[in-house]
């Protein structure tokens, strides 16, 4: 099956042939179409033949499949920041819920943008169904550690738990998640330690710990790009 070609934007290591080569900035390669999506998606490669047309979550995925979920924060929701896909994916309001199979969940005191929540869609759409991400979020930080957020009651909470606070926190305003049995049973531990007054970032810590699900580590400010 035939690649699509695209211009790199920045060096890649691309492994071809069982061996690895650095293409630079200006180069052009053939890749596979997902792989050309996400460097489309996270700016590191430009499509100057227009093979893929419009990159969005319309014109790329099934629009039935993907919503957004906007919990409530003490900040209203811009969606300005969502570009098209406002008009493109289905919106609800309220707690952490899955109504369609990939859904982004989204605590709108965070700013986010439309490329990087279709580019959150396609990380979890990578290989097959059984073995790919069931949920993904960012890192909150690169230097805090669960000890350092949070209150006294929530940390004592999370620390008998688990048994340490020595591990970095995920930043749970901005989650992606696929429908599933594991995730719809982190999803309903995380509303249940929300509703019980547990604190944002804890209460997602104690939800994925005690539920498990496959879970894709993204980088510390990851949201930022747009």
């Amino acid at each position: 099956m035939a690649g699509i070609w695209v211009v790199l934007c920045r060096p890649k290591q691309i492994r071809k042939g069982g061996a690895t080569k650095t293409y630079h900035q200006g180069e052009s390669v053939e890749v596979g179409k997902q792989t050309a999506l996400r460097w489309l998606l996270d700016g590191s490669a430009v499509d100057q033949y227009g093979q893929l047309g419009p990159v969005g979550v319309a014109t790329n995925f099934d629009r039935e499949q993907f919503g957004i979920r906007i919990r409530k924060s003490t900040g209203q929701a811009n969606l300005a920041f969502l570009g098209k896909l406002t008009d493109q994916v289905p919106i609800s309001y309220g707690p952490p819920e899955l109504a369609c199979k990939f859904t982004f969940i989204w605590r709108p005191d965070l700013v986010i943008f439309e490329r990087t929540v279709a580019y959150g869609f396609l990380k979890m759409q990578l290989g097959a169904e059984e073995d790919s991400w069931e949920i993904a979020a960012p890192l909150l930080s690169l230097k805090s550690l669960a000890k350092d957020i949070g209150s006294a009651e929530d940390k004592a909470k999370t620390k008998k738990v688990i048994g340490d606070l020595r591990f970095p926190v995920y930043d749970s305003r901005a989650v992606w998640v696929r429908k599933c049995p594991a995730a719809e049973r982190v999803i309903a531990a995380w509303v249940a330690e929300l509703e019980a007054g547990g604190g944002e970032y804890h209460s997602f810590i104690r939800a994925l710990y005690t539920k498990r699900a496959m879970l894709c580590t993204l980088p510390a400010g990851w949201t930022r790009h747009g």
